[in-house]
């Protein structure tokens, strides 16, 4: 291992209490949003998450530690099968630390989950059992916590202005830049119109798709709580739905879709009929994907070059196919 990383082990062995760190052995695992990595040591195997986003944005580190309490609360239950959180010596289960970098970084640890990525396009009966996955964890969130009002923006929000910086720089054309700001306004409408949703908000994972789940055995295991937040039950669901029926792939499975929702409602959640304004999350996944791959684009955070020019093309792309989706919600809204 390199000084730096070595040390970063070192710094992960300590905080953990996982025993000998020179008898530890690392290695990368792929991840897009947050660095991921696979530690092995005399007392098991592990996946520490390195967070890319700044540690400067108070409000979101006090975030995703919520979010980390919260999973923590799911997986005592055992209702739910998920990789177990694992608390430091101190009883934290997020840390500020020097990263692999060299720079501060927030991090996490949890046991390692044996299991297959889910495969594509996913088959009908496990895109029900997301459905029913989805329900239980609705049911264990607004227990956490819930509230009569919410909101779908993140804790920073600015699309427009990180679409001007990346068109300033070169890294976006005028004509992508003005078909992207025409989206970026009706997206906000669509997003006002989903925020207004009547009932109460709820805590819950707030990004249940295929990318992160496993397949286990018989079962699914849901990973990557790190975004759970309050969230409108009924715009999650949907906006799940649609991830399970495929639309990160390109093509919605209709079938899928149903089996879902189906599946969701008869174990306790309600849908009924959808209306456009139920698919502001999903709209609003989108514009948040987007500001944050222009932020690392911009080398707000430690990318390097080649990760910042991969965030670049990924945030084109981003905005693109926002204005796509806006028109086809107004489609899905009267099909299933």
């Amino acid at each position: 291992m390199g000084g730096s990383q070595a040390e970063f082990v070192a710094r992960i062995c300590l905080l953990f209490d996982l025993g000998d760190p020179q008898q530890a052995v690392i290695g990368s695992v792929p991840g897009n949003a947050n660095r991921l990595w696979k530690l092995k040591t005399d007392q098991g195997a592990f996946v520490v998450k390195e967070f890319r986003y700044t540690t400067k944005d108070k409000r979101w580190v006090n975030a995703i530690t919520r979010a980390a309490e919260f999973e923590f609360e799911v997986w005592q239950t055992r209702r739910v099968p998920m990789a177990r959180p694992i608390r430091g010596k101190d009883g934290a289960l997020v840390h500020l630390i020097i990263g692999s970098r060299g720079s501060p970084a927030v991090v996490r640890l949890h046991r390692w989950l044996d299991g297959m990525p889910v495969t594509r396009p996913v088959p009908v009966p496990m895109a029900a059992a997301a459905g029913s996955l989805l329900s239980d964890i609705h049911n264990l969130g607004s227990r956490f916590a819930n509230s009569a009002r919410g909101t779908l923006r993140w804790w920073r929000w600015n699309p427009e202005g990180t679409l001007s910086r990346l068109q300033q720089v070169g890294l976006l054309d005028a004509r992508s830049a003005q078909v992207g700001r025409a989206a970026l306004l009706d997206a906000e409408v669509l997003i006002a119109a989903g925020e207004a949703t009547p009932g109460r908000w709820i805590f819950s994972h707030y990004d249940h798709k295929p990318e992160n789940a496993l397949s286990i055995a018989e079962a699914l295991a849901v990973l990557d709580w790190d975004e759970s937040a309050l969230c409108h039950p009924r715009l999650e669901a949907v906006e799940s739905a649609l991830r399970w029926a495929g639309i990160g792939d390109g093509k919605i499975n209709p079938d899928a879709f149903v089996a879902f929702v189906d599946s969701y409602q008869r174990c306790g959640g309600k849908l009924g009929d959808l209306s456009p304004s139920d698919f502001a999350k999903c709209v609003a996944s989108i514009v948040g994907w987007f500001e944050y791959l222009g932020r690392r684009a911009l080398r707000e955070f430690d990318d390097n070059d080649d990760e910042a020019a991969a965030a670049a093309q990924e945030a084109v792309a981003a905005i693109a196919s926002l204005g796509p989706t806006i028109t086809e919600v107004y489609t899905w809204s009267t099909c299933w």
